[in-house]
């Protein structure tokens, strides 16, 4: 269940772009975090929420219009940052149907769609 807005696992890159602010700032934060409580876990290359029922009340807790203005600033950050690289189109496509955006969430859900049938394809039974 995904009950965060960001994702299970994050990037620091990520989150600092999200939020606007430095990678070293949100670097010593998410560290103190970890250290002083077990809601987030380093995993090295990033950094993971502890799926335990705090993260969902404190995601539950979020107002309607901010976690949907959190998740399209997510979907953004994703799309912008995927444009060198491969992006997860499921990933993309579950943020922009979380901020409520219909029409990007229909398209990049019927991209999904299409990257698994052709990866399925490919594959030899």
């Amino acid at each position: 269940m995904r009950h965060q807005v960001i994702g299970e696992k994050f990037s620091v890159e990520l989150l600092a772009s999200v939020l606007g602010q430095d990678e070293l700032n949100v670097l010593e934060t998410l560290s103190f975090i970890f250290q002083s409580t077990s809601i987030v876990l380093d995993e090295g290359t990033f950094y993971r929420f502890d799926p335990c029922s705090i993260t969902r009340g404190l995601y539950d807790a979020l107002p309607l219009s901010l976690r949907r203005g959190y998740h399209a600033r997510v979907a953004e950050k994703l799309e912008n940052a995927s444009k060198g690289g491969k992006l997860l189109i499921a990933d993309l496509a579950y943020h922009y149907v979380e901020a409520g955006n219909e029409e990007k969430a229909v398209k990049v859900s019927l991209l999904a769609g299409q990257e698994l049938w052709r990866d399925a394809a490919t594959k030899k039974p």
